[in-house]
């Protein structure tokens, strides 16, 4: 590719959209050509400072847009010269009077008009607060739900078929009863058996329930931050995804995302999981980190004794040795999570498992630049910037 065609796709690289072989020749492209990675570096850092895409303008569009305006600033300049017709003082009295009289009924209309569209506006104004009141904060808002098998139960009344659940009330399956939740146009939501939920907000703006223990399996298909799921260990906030969720008797939270992304809180910490990813909370431990589900189960037992039992530097240098490309959104999220030796080690095996581009530092990286794991994150082929931001 030459410089042209990579600035073209620049943007697209930032957000992830490009297939592979594209992205492959981009990276090379930029590990040698200064001017388009100084390009690329522009795009990420004004991302950063800002949390919105950036828009590379079209040269001919921005000059099509300053002739416009000055076109528009010569018509405003521009003088206009009455034409001047002969004819006699008496044909001009009375055209001035013809004309008064005209302009008095024309200006008598248009208040007319004026009252008449104040009042629609009103009216409509109207509607639209009461719609907002009654529609995004009635007590009464509900999820509609049907029952697959057994008999769930809302609150002490059995689900013979279908039905609604309101905020504040709980649904709950036994071992031979599971239900499906259907809310609104946000998604669909398996309850399955032994499991407790509630729904705690609906409205346009939000929904959120609580699972208490049990198992459900969402897949919504809305804008991100809409849904969330919260449980004694974490918050699991939906950006457009399919996931299975699980709460044990120990409270414990487990996550298995089948597509899109999944932003995963508790106590001051976040990770972000991608289609085919694990990761467990621990209501007394704490959040761990995002495990791809083909790690190797050695891999896997390091990871776990890192996030839970505070393990020395020997178990992270026998999870590093078991690393695959695989395995980078895990090392991505190690690296801001743990000390600046622990990053130093994790990126050495990045670079053996990935050609670094010479613009993201080994310095940089132990030290957290901010502008700098934006563009690993990115180069890394984890995500679109825009994703990366939720952390």
């Amino acid at each position: 590719m030459n410089c042209v065609e990579v600035k073209y796709y620049l943007n697209d690289y930032s957000r992830g959209f490009l297939l592979d072989e594209v992205r492959v020749e981009i990276h090379e492209h930029l590990n040698w050509c200064n001017k388009c990675a100084k390009a690329f570096d522009d795009i990420i850092t004004t991302s950063s400072m800002t949390g919105l895409k950036k828009i590379i303008v079209n040269p001919k569009e921005e000059e099509l847009e300053k002739i416009q305006g000055k076109i528009e600033k010569n018509r405003s300049t521009k003088k206009v010269v009455p034409r001047i017709f002969p004819a006699s003082s008496k044909i001009s009295s009375e055209a001035d009077q013809i004309n008064n009289s005209l302009m008095l009924k024309v200006n008598e209309i248009e208040n007319n008009k004026l009252f008449v569209i104040a009042g629609i506006i009103s009216v409509v104004a109207l509607g639209v607060i009461l719609a907002f009141i009654v529609f995004n904060h009635s007590p009464s808002a509900f999820w509609s739900v049907e029952k697959v098998s057994g008999y769930p139960m809302i609150e002490s009344h059995v689900l013979i078929d279908q039905g609604i659940i309101k905020i504040g009330e709980k649904l709950f399956t036994d071992s031979k009863s599971r239900a499906r939740l259907k809310v609104g146009l946000v998604g669909e939501i398996e309850i399955e058996p032994k499991s407790e939920i509630k729904i705690i907000e609906t409205k346009t703006s939000e929904h959120r329930l609580i699972i208490s223990k049990g198992k459900i399996a969402a897949r919504t298909w809305i804008a991100p931050k809409l849904f969330s799921v919260k449980t004694p260990s974490s918050v699991v906030t939906d950006l457009g995804s399919k996931y299975d969720l699980s709460v044990d008797e120990q409270a414990s939270t487990l996550i298995q995302v089948k597509s899109g992304w999944v932003l995963m809180e508790y106590k001051n910490r976040r990770v972000l999981l991608c289609a085919e990813t694990t990761c467990i909370s621990d209501s007394s431990k704490g959040l761990g980190v995002p495990v791809s589900n083909e790690a190797s189960s050695t891999f896997k037992e390091s990871l776990y004794k890192l996030d839970f039992e505070n393990s020395s530097k020997n178990e992270l240098t026998i999870l590093l040795s078991e690393a695959k490309k695989k395995d980078l959104i895990t090392l991505f999220h190690l690296l801001k999570h743990l000390d600046n030796e622990s990053r130093g080690m994790i990126y050495d095996r990045i670079s053996l498992l990935f050609k670094m581009p010479q613009r993201i530092t080994r310095e940089g990286i132990v030290h957290g630049d901010k502008d700098m794991m934006g563009r690993l994150w990115t180069e890394l082929g984890l995500g679109s910037i825009s994703i990366y931001h939720y952390l």
